[in-house]
């Protein structure tokens, strides 16, 4: 779920759906069906124009919405070939994704590109969250069973 405003939320679903909901008592509308093979959506992400999701089932997918999520692209440049289990956005052009098998990477251009950031945790368990403090300070959370905090440095 992402917050836009006091009373309008954006929500990622299984089977490639978004919805938006504006009146808790009216329910949600959809806003894109389907999308990208109709692989499940995990996390959701964004500012007041740009918004990412990313999930998938088996090669991932990873969503990208420039107009407060009135349209929806699949982004054509992946990282890996995983499940992206973990989103943030930090300006327009930057985008950190984490996944399922445990690497960590940012894109300073939208996707186009993709740079893995090492770290000792590398590949070793899956990254569940990623929340940045400042643009220099990225903390994440990795491992089903322990969970682990980590603190990268920009």
């Amino acid at each position: 779920m992402l917050v836009l405003s006091s009373n309008t939320v954006l929500l990622a679903a299984d089977n490639g759906y978004v919805y938006k909901c504006e009146d808790v008592t009216a329910g949600v509308t959809t806003l894109a069906a389907g999308l990208a093979s109709s692989a499940d959506l995990l996390r959701i992400k964004g500012n007041w124009q740009h918004q990412v999701i990313a999930g998938g089932t088996a090669t991932g997918v990873i969503l990208r919405s420039v107009d407060r999520g009135k349209n929806w692209s699949a982004l054509t440049t992946y990282p890996s070939v995983d499940v992206f289990g973990a989103v943030e956005v930090m300006q327009t052009e930057t985008i950190w994704v984490g996944t399922t098998s445990g690497y960590l990477y940012v894109s300073y251009d939208a996707g186009e590109s993709w740079t893995e950031i090492v770290f000792n945790a590398n590949g070793a368990n899956p990254i569940t969250d990623i929340q940045a403090a400042t643009d220099e300070v990225m903390y994440f959370i990795y491992n089903t069973n322990t969970k682990h905090l980590s603190l990268i440095h920009i």
